[in-house]
């Protein structure tokens, strides 16, 4: 018994070992990918000035582009990685007259992730992440002004949780999965026609941005 624990021990010891030694290398990394997002807006529609609040919630579809960098420990299976990631969401959005239109929201972050591998060996790696990002959300003009002559873009403050899976195949090309929960909720005065406030309040939320990426690794 004392020598099959033995054998069992010298087995796990060089499975354990052979994986530490081809933990992930940190590097500098890029990628891109699609994505299904989810938002919320209220939707005014006035007629001789009396104006009705509707909400509204659309799906659409968008593309994102990430470029950054990670860090491993020598032999470790935990990491980092810092990165900036530009996200373009379209949505319908419905007008006053009922027709629909396209429009758009695009948000620049800065993120920090916590990277964890549960498999690493020279041409896989198997992990999950969980991380934090913040920046701007630029919501298309159609949300808050009315009139479609002015086509200015207003900023607000933008923040999401991230997390996800990871799938590193050979020594440089990855895929992920990820979704991204935002936590903040942006409020624009409503401008009318003549460009003057209408005293409305627009309120616009992204729900949630779930999607697959291809990264690269150097």
């Amino acid at each position: 018994m004392n020598t099959l624990k033995k054998i069992l021990f010298i087995c796990a010891f060089g499975i354990l070992s052979n994986n530490m030694l081809k933990a992930e290398k940190s590097g500098a990394f890029i990628g891109g990918g699609m994505s299904m997002n989810y938002i919320k807006y209220n939707n005014w529609m006035c007629s001789n000035n009396v104006c009705a609040e509707r909400i509204r919630k659309e799906k659409g579809k968008g593309f994102s582009f990430v470029i950054g960098g990670k860090t491993f420990e020598p032999y470790a299976s935990s990491g980092a990685r810092y990165y900036i990631d530009i996200h373009y969401g379209f949505f319908d959005f419905h007008k006053q007259n009922g027709k629909v239109v396209d429009s758009s929201l695009m948000t620049i972050n800065i993120n920090a992730d916590y990277l964890y591998n549960f498999y690493d060996d020279d041409n896989r790696i198997f992990g999950i992440f969980l991380g934090i990002g913040g920046g701007l959300a630029a919501w298309d003009p159609l949300y808050y002004n009315l009139n479609p002559d002015i086509a200015d873009t207003t900023f607000k403050p933008y923040m999401a949780l991230n997390s996800g899976v990871r799938y590193q195949f050979g020594k440089q090309l990855g895929i992920e999965l990820y979704s991204k929960l935002p936590l903040l909720k942006a409020t624009l005065p409503v401008i009318d026609s003549d460009s003057k406030s209408t005293g409305l309040r627009a309120r616009l939320q992204h729900r949630y941005n779930i999607g697959t990426q291809l990264i690269l690794s150097f």
